[in-house]
């Protein structure tokens, strides 16, 4: 079953337990409302597939936004499959499932043998690639929804911002890749896999450093 996420939006989420940051902002994590073929723990930080072989499972964080620059990170935990990896990234609230395959409305960073560390956007690759991810790599995301970019770097093994072949900047909005209009939410998508990942949306120091310009975190 497909869910779209703006229609899960029309409920209340007074269950959903949020983290509450030193500087007095509240750090978003993920929505288990909006989990198809996986599971949310750990204060709602850490997001488990459940469909190897079957393919096909998402959710989405807790918050989406329309405007601002914010800097979130994840770590690929677990691998729990093969062949087609997880991917992370940032979705259209309209998203489903089967448009994260793709992926449609959405631009996402993909780990696993195929296709190692590339960036995709709307069922095409973007040409920039963080080239192998491995198991425990931490990866940093920055989002400039007011110029509609993105930009991913292994902050765990010092790469550049959307691979060497990119070297962005945030910034500088150098090299940036495009996001779906309109409202977007950082999301989680598995393929014939159950892997494992573990967000940090602000609520803890982060591994990286913030790009110049964006906020430390993702906030509801």
């Amino acid at each position: 079953m497909n869910k779209r996420v703006d229609d899960i939006y029309a409920v209340e989420f007074t269950a959903v337990p949020y983290i509450r940051c030193s500087f007095g902002w509240t750090a978003a994590n993920f929505d288990p409302s909006t989990a198809i073929h996986a599971v949310v723990s750990n204060h709602n930080l850490t997001v488990t597939g459940t469909a190897p072989g079957g393919g096909g499972a998402l959710v989405f964080a807790s918050e989406a936004k329309s405007s601002g620059k914010y800097y979130f990170e994840i770590q690929w935990v677990s691998l729990g499959g093969f062949l087609f990896g997880g991917e992370i990234g940032i979705a259209s609230t309209s998203a489903t499932v089967g448009d994260l395959a793709g992926p449609n409305n959405a631009t996402m960073l993909f780990q696993g043998n195929i296709p190692q560390g590339q960036i995709w956007l709307n069922g095409a690759y973007s040409s920039f690639s963080l080239g192998l991810i491995t198991v425990g790599d931490v990866i940093g995301i920055a989002v400039d929804i007011d110029n509609g970019k993105v930009w991913f770097k292994n902050v765990t093994d010092g790469g550049l911002w959307n691979g060497a072949s990119a070297a962005g900047d945030p910034a500088s909005s150098t090299n940036g890749v495009a996001i779906p209009a309109g409202s977007v939410i950082p999301a989680v998508g598995f393929g014939i896999n159950n892997d494992i990942y573990t967000a940090n949306f602000g609520a803890r120091s982060f591994a990286g450093a913030v790009p110049a310009g964006f906020t430390p975190g993702w906030f509801v």
